[in-house]
């Protein structure tokens, strides 16, 4: 039994070695997403801009319709993003946690499942 208690033991370190690190790479994943989203809106801006300086008309009105909504898709993204880190800093990884919530590393039969914020698969 003593070997079991410490290969237990053992395992719960290494379980918040590796949860600590997951949380990281899930707040990396999701700035990388705001910077993207940050250099997308500067080109669109920059678009925009450069539509303002074309000739007058149809095509000039339509231009600067198609910027404006892409600059609000991409604030709406923005604040999605935002919310998602805002998310994910809350989260206190050190509790140990006795049922499955934010913060919960979760061993099942398909394997690990961190239990945070909505970000697509991650591979490790």
């Amino acid at each position: 039994m003593p070997f079991y208690l410490t290969e237990l033991k053992l395992q719960n370190k290494l379980d918040s070695h590796f949860k600590i690190k997951l949380h990281k790479l899930c707040i990396d994943i999701v700035e990388q997403q705001l910077a993207g989203i940050i250099d997308a809106l500067k080109d669109a801006q920059d678009g925009a801009n450069n539509e303002t300086k074309s000739s007058a008309g149809d095509k000039h009105e339509t231009g600067r319709a198609m910027a404006q909504l892409e600059t609000e898709k991409l604030t709406t993204q923005l604040t999605e993003a935002n919310k998602l880190k805002a998310l994910l800093q809350k989260i206190d990884i050190s509790q140990k946690l006795k049922t499955a919530t934010a913060g919960s590393l979760v061993k099942t039969n398909k394997g690990l499942l961190y239990i945070s914020v909505g970000l697509s698969l991650i591979h490790i």
